[in-house]
């Protein structure tokens, strides 16, 4: 009877501090969002720094290990917001649009791939820490773009659409590199599959997904 009472999670009553400080967190990253949301359109930037602010490297008022919770119930939010957008998404718009989206997606990827290179000299950096920091530079928050584009109610229009499709786009390119960095880093010595692994990963599962759809589309 001991140990199953031990092996039990205890339920203990939190503190007055305790639930003023989450309900300060519940509370005042919304009251924010909608202020400026109706302001400026910019509540976004609101919630993140209340979350600064509250965690590290702000005042630290959560521990690591509710921050570690809410990084992951955050993560599912993220999750949900994609998936909204991506429902929100004309797929006539989208196809109509693709060469613009596609021209801005590589501009939006090889300027900031190159801009490291070119200033490496100025900073004495690697040619590993430039392409780290062109990786950190091309990818672009999806997340983010949906949240603004759904605020301002631009996501079906041509702007939203070319920019949603930018975004993706520039998602994928900066994944892959940040995975090649990753495995760089990690690996002793450099092969070529540490590259190619991460690009025909992405490959494979953006044809998967087109056949997918195209199936669909089909039985529809």
């Amino acid at each position: 009877m001991a140990s199953e009472l031990e092996s039990a999670f205890a339920y203990h009553e939190p503190s007055t501090k305790t639930v003023l400080n989450y309900t300060g967190f519940l509370l005042i990253p919304n009251i924010a969002n909608t202020c400026l949301d109706k302001l400026l359109y910019c509540g976004l930037i609101s919630q993140l720094l209340i979350g600064v602010l509250w965690g590290t490297p702000g005042a630290q008022w959560f521990d690591q290990e509710t921050e570690r919770v809410i990084q992951q119930i955050w993560y599912l939010g993220l999750i949900l917001l994609i998936y909204e957008g991506g429902l929100s998404t004309s797929i006539k718009a989208l196809k109509a649009n693709i060469l613009l989206s596609t021209a801005v997606a590589i501009t939006g990827i090889c300027v900031p791939m190159g801009l490291p290179f070119i200033l490496k000299e100025l900073v004495s950096a690697t040619y590993l820490q430039s392409f780290a920091a062109a990786a950190a530079l091309s990818a672009t928050s999806l997340g983010s773009t949906f949240t603004i584009l759904s605020t301002t109610q631009l996501i079906t229009t041509r702007l939203g659409v070319v920019t949603t499709s930018d975004a993706m786009l520039d998602d994928v390119v900066g994944l892959v590199t940040i995975q090649i960095i990753s495995n760089v880093g990690s690996a002793d010595s450099f092969s070529a599959v540490t590259v190619i692994r991460p690009v025909f990963v992405a490959g494979t599962s953006e044809s998967l997904c087109c056949l997918l759809c195209r199936s669909d589309c089909l039985l529809v």
